[in-house]
């Protein structure tokens, strides 16, 4: 450790402690750093950008062979090696004393399989496969089915004409993660994400003692029961693995000379635009270190902006330029803090938005706890502090209640102002009309199209339910299919005729339809955040997953209330999202018709 300041030092130990020195060899350093990571990413992105182009290659010459083949006369072909396959070795293979060499198979069942090699296909197509794999440089060109129940690959065709050449029959074992390669593509990597390449490409590459360092594609001809038949082409990569070291070679040394080049350049560099200004800054900084402590009114200077270099050079600007930086900071503190009140004063808004917006929905449960007739249980995530969504259910009259669910394009503040207009004009409609759905959407949709300054629209789904007899009668604009489970089955989609979207266009006419509920009965709607939430990957949640969680089986059954309905399709939807943000409000009904007993005893 040095323990000698700079004015105790020789002339040999300032030069070895000097900045400039200090900077060279500290660039030395960096360039042989940045000169191996370079060398190291180099070939990273050789290698990346030499396997997804031998991988694309190999599987465009597999998607090739598929192109050539007769599909028919494959299938012929491939149905009569896989039913002796099944009949003389499938079943030594569930007993796991099938054969495990090629030896053992010609020892074996050779002579079984021959006979398909004197088949007219087999030697009209394979002289066609063995064209393809010559001219496009590959080991070899297959056709082979994979049992998919036992993980096995018979060989159909093989254009191989050396020693791992694979007649008609022959199997061999292939691991689950390889077919579902070939089924779904290997996962793009880390480079393919880089340059933005999220396609998945059917092939990967590989080692093995048999076949040596090659790139294995296949491309699906066709399935059949546990069998799916395909053309398969492998590309021998020794010789591009040979060619990788040789561009390595000239790569390092290349990569050596520049580093050294770029280290003799930026060091010169430095040196007249770092170590000379900061020499010159050091000799005034000791002059103004004399007499920095106290100025000529006895004042301790403590702050840039007193500062007084008048030096005409860098110095002058590192000066001035920490002046300038003292006022910007205070002057953004300043800023930061008002900022930060405004956004507290919005962020303490939008929570009285999102109170008032709760507090217009329904949200008493039971709904009508003096009609047993019916059960009803209603429920809005909004994706933001306020949503877009919005339901509503009310008596019309002692025995009719009208049930409405919404979605306004968009979220947030302007879809949840829309929504709320929207909702107090549609309650209002509905009020005067008390008869026709259909009607009530025409008179909401002219109502809306005449206001409509934002182009703003609206989907809606109403129903009118009479609680003596079950009927009811709804309208769709544009919205969601119900979802409808009668007594003691299961939740089906209710496919009724969708009208355009409220607000779309002034003049549309609605259609309605009856829906007859009995005792038991349950009517599920939702909006479009349900089947349209996704996960990180992409995926959406969809109506198959919406219907397959309405069917799941609880303790509690078929009898199961729409509150629990709801809270299990919600419980399924964060399950299904596994933390991903939420892109879309989420807003579910659920009617249960309980039956009239006064009407049924009567």
């Amino acid at each position: 450790m040095r323990t000698k300041t700079v004015r105790e030092m020789s002339m040999y130990q300032k030069m070895s402690h000097s900045l400039s020195a200090r900077t060279f060899r500290w660039i030395v350093l960096l360039a042989l750093l940045v000169s191996v990571s370079a060398i190291a990413f180099g070939f990273y992105l050789y290698s990346s950008m030499t396997s997804m182009s031998y991988r694309e290659r190999t599987w465009h010459v597999s998607s090739s062979a598929v192109a050539v083949s007769d599909r028919n006369k494959t299938e012929q072909l491939a149905d009569k090696v896989l039913a002796t396959y099944e009949k003389a070795i499938k079943p030594e293979i569930d007993q796991k004393t099938g054969h495990k060499d090629k030896a053992d198979y010609n020892k074996k069942y050779s002579a079984i399989f021959r006979k398909y090699m004197d088949d007219s296909y087999y030697k009209t197509i394979r002289p066609v496969l063995t064209s393809i794999s010559d001219t496009n440089n590959m080991s070899s060109i297959y056709i082979a089915a994979l049992d998919t129940k036992r993980n096995k690959q018979i060989y159909i065709i093989d254009s191989d004409k050396t020693g791992n050449f694979c007649p008609p029959g022959y199997w061999e074992s292939i691991g689950p993660d390889e077919i579902n390669i070939y089924l779904k593509g290997d996962k793009p990597e880390l480079f393919e994400k880089y340059i933005g390449s999220e396609k998945t490409i059917p092939a990967y590459v590989s080692r093995s003692q048999r076949y040596g360092y090659i790139c294995s594609a296949a491309t699906e001809m066709y399935k059949k029961g546990d069998y799916i038949v395909m053309a398969f082409a492998d590309c021998d990569m020794n010789k591009v693995a040979e060619a990788s070291r040789h561009f390595m070679k000239q790569y390092i040394l290349l990569m050596l000379g520049i580093a050294v080049l770029l280290s003799i350049i930026v060091v010169l560099y430095f040196r007249r635009t770092i170590v000379h200004p900061v020499n010159s800054l050091a000799k005034a900084a000791f002059s103004y270190a004399n007499d920095k402590n106290l100025d000529s009114g006895g004042k301790t200077k403590t702050h840039f902006d007193k500062l007084s270099i008048k030096t005409g050079d860098e110095i002058e600007n590192l000066s001035l330029a920490m002046q300038d930086m003292e006022n910007d900071v205070n002057e953004y503190m300043n800023d930061l803090m008002a900022v930060t009140a405004e956004r507290e004063k919005f962020n303490t808004e939008l929570n009285v938005a999102k109170t008032i917006q709760e507090g217009i929905l329904p949200n008493n449960f039971p709904a009508f706890p003096d009609h047993p007739e019916i059960d009803i249980y209603a429920q809005m995530t909004a994706a933001k502090e306020v949503g877009g969504d919005f339901y509503d259910f009310f008596r019309l009259d002692d025995d009719r209640i009208a049930l409405i669910i919404a979605d306004v394009a968009g979220k947030g503040v302007p879809a949840a102002l829309f929504m709320m207009a929207s909702r107090i004009m549609l309650e209002n409609i509905v009020m005067n009309d008390k008869e026709s759905p259909a009607h009530i959407l025409e008179m909401a949709n002219e109502s809306i199209c005449d206001n409509n300054s934002n182009d703003m629209f609206i989907t809606i789904w109403i129903g009118i339910l009479d609680l003596r007899t079950g009927l009811l009668r709804a309208s769709n604009a544009g919205h969601e299919y119900p979802a409808i489970r009668r007594s003691n089955g299961e939740f089906e989609l209710y496919n009724d005729k969708h009208g355009f979207v409220i607000g779309g266009l002034s003049g549309m006419k609605y259609s309605e339809y009856e829906i007859q509920l009995n005792k038991g009965d349950c009517i599920f709607q939702y909006t479009d955040g349900i089947t349209e939430a996704r996960r990180s990957d992409g995926e959406m949640f969809g109506n198959e997953r919406l219907i397959q969680s309405l069917n799941q089986e609880t303790e509690h059954g078929s009898d199961e209330d729409p509150a629990k309905i709801i809270h299990k399709v919600k419980r399924n939807i964060d399950e299904f999202m596994d933390g991903a943000e939420q892109s879309d409000d989420i807003t579910m009904l659920c009617c249960k018709y309980m039956g009239n007993d006064e009407s049924s005893d009567s």
